[in-house]
């Protein structure tokens, strides 16, 4: 009787190694190619991408316009897979800008948007991204539906004004907001930074730098809401810490506005409309925002989306 050699451990690896990669190929060639994410698009409410002016100006959104209930909605940008910030909202678009989180690559960033009510958080894609390398970030989109123009809604019809500062516990530039009307007619608060009565930013590694007026507000028609308030959400990046900043417009009618949180209460100023509260994520979401009417107390849930 011939006994045949048993095979070495080292030939045996060998052999388990290729069968793992000729597996692998075989499951990658044979997988589902991933549906295309569209811009922009129409799913009870418009929502997505819009990439403003240019694709390639670093000036970009991601944003839910108002409609179909007032429940809470978010907006999130993301550069190269990494997390920028947000911004969430109940009564006003849903409108995080590119540019107030620092100067980055237009076609490797997306947009994450969020509205629980209506459908699940997905991905939103420029036409032409550049992250596909780095990161494939497929939206689950109907491939039916029409990408939309950019909304009368959000698009400024003249000047905007400065309107309520705060100061910024860490010693940059002041908080503030800007606020225009739209072409549509609706009244739409930007929070930002402000410096030398210019309206900016601070940029991680740059410094405070001035936004020219873009189709950045979150915008409200305060014909029909006493209110209209957001929160953005920044996380730390370089030098700039962390933080969350809730702000918003009022109607005439509207006297006061404060913040309610553990049983403490912090009054708002009121300027030109608008109001500002920078703070931290932790601490506004789950908040009150009450304002204060002739015909009685408005209450508000505020809440911040998660990362």
């Amino acid at each position: 009787m011939v006994t045949k050699p048993h095979p070495s451990k080292r030939s045996q690896r060998a052999s388990i190694v290729a069968l793992a990669l000729l597996l692998a190929a075989f499951a990658f060639l044979a997988r589902p190619a991933p549906s295309p994410a569209v811009e922009y698009h129409t799913n009870c409410v418009g929502h997505g991408w819009v990439a403003g002016a240019s694709p390639s100006d670093g000036s970009a959104f991601s944003r839910i316009e108002t409609g179909c209930g007032s429940t809470a909605r978010e907006c999130k940008l993301y550069n190269w897979g990494v997390y920028l910030g947000s911004q969430t909202t109940t009564t006003t678009t849903c409108n995080a800008w590119l540019m107030t989180y620092g100067n980055y690559t237009e076609c490797a960033s997306y947009a994450k948007v969020n509205f629980p009510a209506q459908w699940s958080e997905h991905n939103h894609t420029p036409d032409g991204y550049c992250g596909a390398f780095r990161m494939a970030p497929l939206g689950n989109v109907d491939a039916g539906d029409e990408p939309l123009e950019d909304s009368p809604d959000v698009t400024p019809a003249g000047a905007a004004v400065i309107g309520a500062t705060a100061p910024d516990p860490d010693g940059g530039p002041d908080f503030a907001v800007r606020v225009y009307r739209s072409e549509a007619g609706q009244t739409c608060p930007e929070a930002g930074r402000t410096s030398e009565g210019r309206f900016g930013t601070v940029w991680p590694g740059e410094g405070f730098v001035e936004l020219e007026l873009a189709s950045a507000g979150a915008c409200a028609d305060l014909d029909e809401q006493p209110v209209g308030f957001a929160v953005s959400d920044h996380p730390a990046v370089d030098d700039v810490d962390a933080h969350a900043v809730l702000f918003g417009s009022v109607a005439d009618g509207v006297t006061a506005v404060s913040v309610v949180n553990g049983g403490r209460s912090e009054s708002l100023e009121i300027v030109s409309g608008t109001f500002i509260l920078p703070s931290t994520r932790e601490v506004l979401d789950g908040a009150e925002l009450i304002a204060m009417t002739g015909k009685g107390d408005v209450t508000y849930d505020v809440t911040v989306g998660e990362h």
